[in-house]
């Protein structure tokens, strides 16, 4: 098959485009034949990081400006309609079998149903109430999703097919890590800093564990400039926490911190299914997470990972105190190769791969 992905936001690369070029490598390593348009802003610009991700991944690409948004009431019919010729200039050219596009891309669907030409939406959550009105037939009657509460909630509004494809882990999978101080901690936390990622809440969990004499560092990694991102700055500087919490931003090199990991702590408002869990699990890192969206699918509480019962920087605590006590009865180690197994079964390549090869046929 030749197989065209369009991806979305150009300022950064977050976790949703990630899952999308993992996926057209997978297709590529397939043989499948595969390019990638890269989503310009309206400067015909966008953050030099996706380029070198595709060169990593050994991806083709080009780039287009054209409109995106993240729920309904946020697309633009007009600037949609708009941008079609261009994006049926791009398909024309390439002759897709298939075209697969991340969020809600109205132009890249009616290009494609001008054209005869099967169009599949990448989704995540979506906004409360959304479907409680009828809304004009703009969006992709197949739709892809990396859970079942939300990818269900989609096809139901939409008419549509839905499939819901795992996030798969491409990394190097490291090996059993073995630490002589059981009493020190090693905590990171991967995502872009924003409210509803809920940061500086695992920032305020820290300082409380210091208060209390524990041996803690934290690591938070992804991109950090932005009014969020300054805030928790503010507040480390402001608390004396600064040889306790560093700031990497956006790394490339993710295995380097988690191989260094005792667990990562992700605390979100809403998620679909965050990949930062499959990269930890495959990597033999505990999670503490919150199950929200289609998190409890895969992540079971005392068994492959551990739940946050709620936002706050206590409720983190009350998660931590439980990996603390697994880890000093031997409990832990059951939990880490349950997560591992997880993984195995769920995210590797060869079943990822399978699952969205049979979707596309």
């Amino acid at each position: 098959m030749r197989l065209l992905y369009f991806l979305a936001h150009p300022g950064n690369i977050g976790g949703a485009s990630n899952v999308m070029l993992k996926h057209a490598r997978m297709m590529r390593n397939k043989g499948h034949e595969v390019r990638v348009v890269i989503q310009n802003n309206k400067e015909n610009k966008h953050d030099p990081v996706i380029d070198a991700r595709c060169r990593e991944l050994e991806i083709d690409t080009e780039e287009a400006v054209y409109p995106i948004a993240i729920c309904i009431e946020e697309i633009d019919i007009e600037d949609s309609t708009n941008s079609i010729d261009a994006v049926k200039n791009i398909i024309i050219h390439y002759e897709p079998d298939l075209v697969h596009s991340l969020q809600l891309n109205v132009s890249v669907e009616l290009a494609c149903r001008e054209l005869g030409i099967p169009h599949i939406m990448s989704i995540y959550p979506l906004s409360k109430g959304q479907f409680n009105m009828n809304w004009a037939d703009l969006l992709p009657h197949y739709v892809v999703g990396d859970c079942d509460f939300y990818s269900e909630k989609w096809a139901k509004g939409l008419d549509a097919q839905y499939s819901c494809i795992r996030v798969g882990y491409l990394g190097e999978v490291l090996n059993v890590k073995t630490k002589e101080n059981i009493d020190e901690y090693e905590i990171v936390s991967i995502g872009v800093l924003c409210s509803y990622k809920n940061q500086l809440e695992i920032i305020k969990f820290v300082e409380a564990e210091i208060c209390d004499g524990t041996d803690i560092h934290l690591n938070l990694l992804g991109d950090c400039n932005n009014p969020y991102g300054r805030m928790c700055k503010e507040y480390v500087l402001k608390h004396n926490l600064r040889n306790y919490i560093d700031f990497k931003g956006f790394v490339d090199n993710v295995g380097y911190y988690l191989n260094r990991a005792d667990a990562l702590v992700h605390v979100s408002l809403k998620e679909s299914y965050p990949g930062v869990l499959v990269e930890a699990m495959a990597n033999r890192v505990p999670v503490l997470v919150s199950p929200v969206g289609g998190i409890s699918e895969i992540v079971k509480n005392g068994e492959n990972g551990i739940y946050i019962q709620g936002f706050t920087s206590s409720d983190i605590k009350n998660a931590f105190s439980r990996l603390r006590n697994y880890r000093n009865n031997g409990q832990l180690n059951k939990i880490i190769e349950n997560g591992f197994d997880t993984y195995l079964k769920n995210h590797t390549e060869q079943v990822i791969s399978r699952k969205l090869e049979d979707f596309y046929h």
